[in-house]
């Protein structure tokens, strides 16, 4: 990773980030397969039973789980680290800036393949 500092407007410093973009294994993409099949099983399930009247909190759980299980596929994010205060960030792959918690100071991405 490589850092570069610039003026920005109103004379505010940006700092600008270098991250090689991490390819998904062979594990990461099954999982995420499996995942999203399992998920929307789930979620299908749970509406099923949810329009039942004795199932409708056991079906709300299973369209919860369902749920998470899918946004869990859908996410794509790689951990980068702060060049201020160096802490650890998720950042959705290919988005151009990022807003640090600790420091607050809006960091510059420059994603490479």
């Amino acid at each position: 990773m490589r850092i570069y500092k610039q003026r920005g407007v109103r004379g505010m410093e940006l700092a600008t980030l270098t991250v090689q973009r991490k390819k998904d294994g062979l594990g990461g993409i099954i999982g995420r397969a499996i995942s999203l099949m399992v998920g929307g099983t789930l979620t299908l399930i749970g509406a099923l039973v949810f329009i039942t009247i004795i199932g409708i909190l056991p079906g709300l759980g299973l369209m919860m789980i369902g749920i998470l299980m899918l946004g869990a596929a859908i996410k794509n994010s790689q951990t980068v680290v702060c060049p201020e205060c160096k802490k650890k960030a998720n950042v959705q792959k290919d988005s151009e800036e990022y807003k640090c918690l600790r420091c607050e100071k809006v960091i510059i991405l420059n994603w490479q393949r």
